[in-house]
């Protein structure tokens, strides 16, 4: 008997292993994972294969689990096709929507010019890529953005990128004011200038104005990122910059305190 009452702390020991083993492997099963969905068109301008076209990429990334996860589900998908969004639809539906749309737009050309117009050149080959990128994810938040490449004739394309921050444990998408104090945008602003320059970004006067605090940022595990397109705080050669900042810099100016918390996890 004393022999079996020696085995008990073993005994112990292993069924703890087995449960936390376990617990670890229910966790595992329980990431989220996103599956990506999309449809790339050519439309050549009069129907002609010799003339200039359209080509457009659209790609989604959704989370696989639709049924615990709907409420992001239908907040990327708002997000990313805006006011064309159909709940009714299925995706591949609602991405031929976004695509028709472009492709009527492109078609306008056609009532400009002549069937055989010497004007029709290269300006005429339009392109548009529409992306989503989950940025960072953890059990309270999920950070992603949807990325907008447009070239419509001219010199060069342009890209728009907007960004999204997810509460998960409340179900919906987080605005600037659910997060910082906005009513010190101002010293926000002058935090991001510090760390602008910090960063080796030169800040021309012209571009001043453009700095916020109120749209376009994301969270990661180290801090918040503050997102500015090209022109909005300097030119289009320097390219789309974000902005750093710790959440040990911005902590004054957090309303959740337990914010870097949650993001560690």
């Amino acid at each position: 008997m004393k022999q079996s009452y020696k085995s008990l702390p073993i005994l112990l020991l292993l069924s703890l292993l087995i449960f936390y083993s376990c617990k670890n492997e229910i966790k595992e099963e329980k990431q989220l994972t996103f599956k990506e969905h999309s449809i790339s068109e050519k439309v050549h301008l009069f129907g002609n294969d010799n003339y200039p076209a359209f080509n457009i990429d659209l790609n989604i990334n959704l989370p696989e689990d639709k049924i615990n996860y709907q409420g992001l589900n239908q907040a990327m998908m708002k997000s990313y096709f805006d006011s064309l969004y159909l709940p009714q639809n299925s995706i591949h539906e609602n991405l031929e929507v976004l695509a028709q749309a472009h492709i009527s737009e492109y078609r306008t050309i056609e009532k400009e010019l002549e069937l055989d117009s010497t004007e029709i050149g290269f300006s005429y080959n339009w392109e548009m890529v529409e992306n989503n990128q989950i940025l960072n994810q953890n059990e309270y938040f999920i950070s992603f953005m949807n990325e907008i490449f447009m070239y419509t004739g001219g010199a060069h394309g342009n890209s728009i990128r907007n960004h999204y921050v997810y509460d998960i444990k409340n179900k919906e998408l987080l605005q600037a004011k659910d997060i910082l104090n906005l009513d010190q945008c101002e010293a926000i602003i002058k935090l991001q200038k510090a760390s602008a320059e910090k960063a080796g970004l030169f800040l021309d006067e012209i571009f001043m104005s453009g700095f916020k605090c109120e749209s376009n940022f994301y969270l990661i595990k180290e801090g918040i990122i503050f997102h500015y397109d090209q022109y909005e705080i300097a030119s289009y050669a320097d390219g789309p910059i974000d902005i750093f900042i710790s959440f040990t810099e911005i902590a004054p100016f957090l309303l959740d305190e337990q914010l870097a918390e949650k993001l560690s996890k």
